[in-house]
Order: C-alpha cells, then structure tokens, then sequence
C-alpha cells in the first residue's frame, strides 16, 4: 500500500499503470477470452445437434392393401336348405262359430322349408291319428297354393250334438315341398290353429343358345341338361340353354369367378338334383352369389377405409416431422449466430489483449533504459 501512494504522489503513473492496472485487465480479458471461446464451442456442438435433429424423417406405417372386391366362395348352407325336408309343421286355429258346416275352414298350414310347400293337395296329408275322420284337406281360399283343414260332415254333426267341443283333435301330417321332399310325419295336438300363406313358385325361362360361353359353363350346363332331359332331345337343348343362361339371370354374365362356384355348387348338391327341383337349384345359386357378392363388397369397403386412415395418420406424422425439422433448423441458427457473436467477442477481447502486450512490452523497455539512466548517473556521481 506504502509504495503505491509514494508512486501517487511522486505521480508515478506509469509505474501504477505497469504493476496494476494492465496485470488486472490481462487477467480479465484472458478471463473473457476463455469464456467465448467455451461459449462458442458449446454453440457449435448445440448447432451441428440440431442440425442432424432437421435431418429426422416421420414414422411411416404399411399401407394396408385394398384387394379387388374379389367374390369369396358363396355359402352353400341356403342351398342346402333347399334340398332338406320341410319341418316344423304348424297348424293354428281360425275363429269359427256354431254350429259349424261341412268343408267349413278351420285353420291353414305351413312349415319350414328351403322351398315353397307344394300346393294343395300335395302340399300337407292327413296320413293318419286318432281324428282323421273328422277332417280333410283342401286348397286355402285365402291362398291358392296353401292348404287349408277343412270339416267333414261326421266333425260338423258331432258339433252340433255338442260331443266334440272343448277337447284336442289329433292329427298326423307330412308336408311336401316344391323340390319333391317329404318331412317326417308330425303328430298335431290343436284345438283349430291359424296357418301362413306359401310362397310363390319358381319361374322359369328360356333363352337362346350361344357359342362363345366359357368351357367349364358348357360342362356344368351340359351336366345340368342331362338330369333334365335326354341327351339331343329338343327338351335337353332347352334345359342346355336355361343351364348356361344362369350367369345373366344371376348378374354375372363375363364373370369367371361364377362360372367356377356355379360348378362348385352344382358338385356340392349334384346327389340331390332331379328334374323337378332343378330350378330350385338355379334359384338357389344366384341367392348364394348374391350373398358372397354383398360380402366381399363389405370387406372391400372395409379395407378402403383402414387405408385411409392409414394414410392420414401417415400424413399427420409427416407434418409433425416437417414442423420438428423446421424448428431445429431455426435452433441451429440462433446457435450458429450465438457461435459467431462469440467468436467476434473472443476477436475483439483478442485485440485488446495484443495492445496490452504491446503495452507491457513498452513498460518494460522503459523501466530497462530508467534503471540503466539511474546506475550511469550513480557512476558519474561516485
């Protein structure tokens, strides 16, 4: 502390200035080097990280494919039905009032059945029970192809003498179908049931032959034509045509993948096929295509639909990419701007500390030529 205040007041400033002042902003401006170059470096590594960052693309799922809206096998099971015995015979009671005439209506039948019940008086047989003499079948005045439970004069007499009221009447019944199935008897236990109506037959068609129909159509045509009619008859070559003719009739004319489940199906139930259920089995074919028709139509709106969203969540990652990739290039370059303020900070304190050596350098040599001065003057005085 003593010699800095002699040096005040011999105001040595130079001296104060080369032991202090430049020592300390040495110091400090080495101080302030280190720390730029630090922070530059840190910029730098901050910069190239979002720079790779910019470079990273989105997560892409697989688009799930959309396959042709193929036709699946068609299901056979209805066709089945169609070549089973008729069940569950029913019969249901319709009001009547006393006394009661004969061929009154009692009641109408009907059954389960792949294929309309046969119309009367094929379509449901009284063939026996303990009542069977007091009831007869005939056509059903509200449906011409059903069959209706009419009263014989022997019930209609036991009604009026009022000794045939209030109990069951039993019946055994078989049902007949369109197709030439018979049920299994059916043993009935009513007191006068109401029935349903049959359904409507079967129409057929004719049309004309033509050449340019696929071979494996011929074949199943010409298989069908055979139960039908005699090979080179005019009937086989009616049936031949009405057999070819199946995939227009089914909305699928041109299409190969018919033609190959018409032969399938024709395979599948060719046991059960006769002349007089053939055009069950026509019918039955185009039902069960168009059931596989409706099914793939659903799967192949079902695929389209998981592609889109497919691609939407493929779109949305996509933009999430571009936005994360945009905001580490904006990083990168407020890190490289920070980079390069560090780098002119760390240029400029530099300077300072080259005019401070020179500084230094130029105390020293003066402090040198003073001590030099003061030991010639000592000599001369000695």
């Amino acid at each position: 502390m003593r010699p800095s205040l002699s040096l005040i007041q011999r105001r040595d400033w130079d001296g104060l200035q080369s032991r202090y002042v430049l020592p300390t902003a040495r110091r400090l401006y080495l101080l302030g080097a280190v720390v730029a170059v630090g922070l530059a470096l840190l910029a730098l590594v901050a910069a190239l990280f979002f720079e790779l960052a910019s470079w990273s693309g989105s997560t892409q799922e697989t688009l799930p494919e959309v396959p042709d809206a193929a036709i699946a096998e068609m299901s056979l099971e209805k066709l089945d039905a169609r070549f089973s015995a008729p069940t569950n015979i029913k019969f249901m009671r319709s009001p009547i009032s006393l006394p009661v005439a004969e061929d009154a209506v009692l009641g109408h039948f009907s059954a389960n059945s792949g294929v309309p019940i046969a119309s009367s008086p094929d379509g449901f047989q009284i063939i026996g029970g303990k009542d069977n003499e007091l009831f007869k079948t005939s056509s059903d005045p509200a449906d011409s192809r059903g069959t209706a439970l009419r009263a014989t004069a022997a019930l209609a007499t036991a009604l009026k003498a009022n000794i045939a009221t209030g109990r069951d009447y039993e019946l055994r019944i078989i049902a007949n179908d369109t197709a030439g199935n018979t049920s299994a008897p059916a043993t009935l236990k009513f007191r006068l049931l109401i029935g349903e109506k049959a359904a409507s037959p079967v129409q057929e068609e004719t049309v004309i032959d033509s050449d340019n129909s696929p071979e494996a159509l011929k074949a199943v045509s010409h298989e069908l034509a055979k139960l039908a009619a005699a090979k080179g008859s005019p009937e086989y070559l009616v049936a031949y045509n009405y057999a070819r003719a199946e995939p227009v009739r089914c909305d699928a004319d041109g299409n190969d993948r018919f033609i190959t489940e018409y032969a399938r199906a024709f395979q599948h139930v060719r046991s059960h096929l006769k002349p007089e259920n053939l055009s069950i089995f026509y019918e039955g074919v185009c039902r069960a295509w168009q059931d596989a028709v409706r099914e793939a139509g659903v799967q192949h709106d079902e695929a389209q639909r998981a592609h889109a969203a497919a691609m939407e969540r493929n779109l949305e990652a996509e933009a999430g990419a571009q936005f994360r990739n945009a905001a580490a290039r904006t990083a990168r370059n407020v890190a490289l701007a920070f980079a390069l303020s560090a780098i002119m900070t760390f240029m400029t304190i530099a300077l300072f500390l080259a005019f401070l050596a020179m500084e230094g350098h130029s105390n020293a040599v003066r402090e040198a030529i003073e001590v030099l001065a003061r030991r010639a003057s000592d000599v001369e005085k000695g």
